[in-house]
């Protein structure tokens, strides 16, 4: 019996082919890596970052840490939804990086993530950046 070609397991992740950008997808939530500016990895999230897609955060954020990168942006500016699990990962990473003599970054945040954080009042746990311009342009970018 041959498989049926195509996606058939639903929001099941599904990788970029290798090199040397990595996508992924997982219902209507999009990551993708972006640009690199000088110590600086960027990585482009989109749609609803509910409980799964907040692991696939979590294991990306692991990936880029074991390999080196020590400052991390999460472009939110295309997230449409934030699950409390999301924010959870952004406080978890937050640390981790810290941990790792490194720093990570929330970029453009949409108004549904500011919300968010503002709800909670946990903005001063997280560095909230306007823009990549400002965070390359600022400290922040060691």
């Amino acid at each position: 019996m041959s498989r049926p070609s195509g996606n058939s397991e639903g929001s099941r992740p599904r990788p970029k082919p290798a090199g040397s950008s990595r996508e992924i997808l997982a219902g209507d939530f999009k990551m993708s890596d972006g640009k690199r500016r000088g110590s600086l990895m960027l990585l482009e999230l989109s749609g609803r970052l509910d409980g799964r897609a907040a692991q696939l955060v979590q294991q990306r954020c692991a990936e880029l840490r074991a390999q080196g990168m020590h400052v991390l942006g999460l472009d939110l500016s295309q997230v449409t939804f934030l699950a409390s699990s999301g924010l959870g990962v952004f406080l978890a990473e937050t640390e981790e990086f810290k941990e790792a003599k490194g720093s990570l970054h929330l970029i453009a945040v949409s108004s549904v993530v500011s919300s968010v954080v503002n709800l909670l009042n946990v903005g001063r746990f997280l560095s909230l950046v306007p823009s990549v311009d400002d965070l390359v342009v600022g400290k922040g970018s060691r």
